[in-house]
């Protein structure tokens, strides 16, 4: 079970980047422009899969399994991986037992050789993962380069946004599909 525990409040898209793509030069639709940059994005992570702004999950599973899929993109780090022992005791997994790799659904956790699974709790959900996910937004000091916002992404919420604004309809999944289908991570 994948839970969202925190987000950012920081969109890709900033209001002044979007009212000079857009070509608005008065404050009057502040409060609509910034709502639409909030629903837009969100709009276009459901529809490609991926998280453009940091957030932090928790991933709740019943058991450990080689691969663990986590179902997002990008993964930025793993800052906890856990379970609960026969005992219903925390035990932490240390890093050296485990890597990361890009999975077709996502990113997968694989046990290095050697790793002996544990025996698990029987309560439900004994093993918890939690990571950070998302790209760097505007103004982040980007310290790993695949995870820079991608100017495609920023181009395509802001096309997003503008034809609310300017049409008053929202861009069709068949459109979206046509013009933004190429970002789409396929699960």
């Amino acid at each position: 079970m994948l839970t969202l525990l925190t987000q950012s409040a920081d969109y890709p898209v900033s209001k002044d980047d979007l009212c000079e793509a857009i070509k608005v030069s008065h404050d009057d639709d502040n409060f609509v422009l910034l709502g639409l940059i909030a629903s837009e994005t969100q709009r276009y992570e459901a529809f490609t899969g991926r998280v453009m702004r940091l957030c932090t999950y928790e991933l709740k599973l019943d058991r450990l399994m080689d691969p663990i899929t986590l179902p997002v993109t990008p993964v930025r780090e793993v800052t906890k991986f856990a379970y609960l022992d026969a005992d219903n005791v925390e035990q932490t997994i240390a890093s050296s037992d485990w890597y990361m790799r890009p999975g077709i659904a996502g990113t997968d956790i694989w046990f290095s050789k050697g790793f002996s699974v544990p025996t698990l709790s029987s309560q439900a959900l004994p093993v918890s993962i939690t990571f950070s996910a998302g790209y760097f937004t505007p103004g982040e000091d980007i310290t790993n380069p695949a995870l820079a916002p991608m100017a495609t992404d920023q181009r395509n919420i802001i096309a997003l946004i503008q034809r609310i604004y300017d049409e008053d309809k929202p861009m069709t999944e068949a459109e979206m599909r046509e013009i933004m289908g190429h970002r789409r991570v396929f699960r």
